[in-house]
């Protein structure tokens, strides 16, 4: 599966795109390394996100974009 922050692939045709994918993560515990909780949440969220393409048959997904807020909330 390839993953492309960017919105297209060299020599190749997008022939169509899917919804918008949202991945949240809602706990966060204390202690934390902000660092090591980033590439945690951005790893299961790539994951998940390989594996919803693979059951729509995707043979890539480009156009990601990674956001991650902490708020108070927890």
């Amino acid at each position: 599966m390839v993953l492309l922050i960017i919105n297209s692939i060299e020599g190749f045709i997008i022939q169509s795109y899917c919804n918008r994918y949202c991945y949240k993560q809602k706990k966060l515990s204390s202690g934390f390394s902000v660092s090591k909780y980033y590439k945690a949440v951005k790893e299961e969220a790539f994951q998940e996100l390989t594996e919803n393409a693979k059951n729509l048959d995707a043979n890539a997904v480009v156009g990601i974009k990674v956001e991650i807020e902490l708020t108070a909330h927890n």
